[in-house]
């Protein structure tokens, strides 16, 4: 199975340097392809790959213009085995093009982790997981305003590790006891009545 998304960002930037008009054309592509294979009822496949593109070209300040790109690749994967058993990766590598030799990063993440899953439905499972196992976990990025163009760099949660435990509760079903009917002259179901 192929799935493709994608989208197309356009940005008129407007500003005066030295009473200078200057219009900025800022162009934002990004399109990605994703595939599922399925070998078998025991084997999951997930590659997948990305490319993004950032121009920006101005009128007045030719200097400005800049062109970053970055390709990534990814994969996921599980496994399933011992019938209750399974294990599963996620990979991504980044290639980063057109910024600054100090945000020259292409970093390449591994997450992975282990499953035991428990009864029948398998309702309950026990999971140890690893991120970023090769501790590279930092991305770039790009912004334009006016004739500013900001480059950042990121440095999110390194690697860590996690065992966790998950388990579906479901809703008993029942008949709830039916009401009894008041007729005229009763008072509420308990209550005694006496007469003269």
């Amino acid at each position: 199975m192929f799935s493709f998304n994608g989208s197309t960002n356009y940005i008129n930037n407007i500003s005066y340097t030295d009473n200078i008009k200057n219009t900025g054309k800022n162009w934002i592509f990004s399109q990605g392809l994703n595939m599922q294979i399925n070998p078998n009822k025991n084997l999951e496949f997930n590659p997948g790959l990305r490319y993004s593109l950032n121009t920006n070209t101005n009128d007045a300040i030719t200097n400005n213009n800049t062109k970053v790109s970055t390709y990534s690749l990814n994969f996921s994967s599980r496994v399933y085995f011992l019938k209750s058993w399974l294990v599963g990766s996620d990979l991504s590598k980044s290639f980063n093009n057109g910024y600054s030799s100090s945000l020259a990063v292409n970093p390449f993440i591994i997450n992975t982790y282990l499953e035991k899953q428990f009864f029948k439905d398998k309702r309950a499972s026990l999971r140890f997981q690893g991120y970023d196992l090769l501790n590279e976990n930092t991305s770039v990025s790009r912004s334009v305003t006016g004739n500013v163009i900001t480059d950042s760099q990121s440095n999110r949660l390194s690697r860590y590790y996690m065992l966790s435990f998950t388990m579906r509760l479901q809703k008993f079903s029942g008949k709830q006891p039916e009401q009894q009917q008041m007729r005229p002259g009763m008072g509420r179901p308990g209550m005694s009545h006496s007469g003269f």
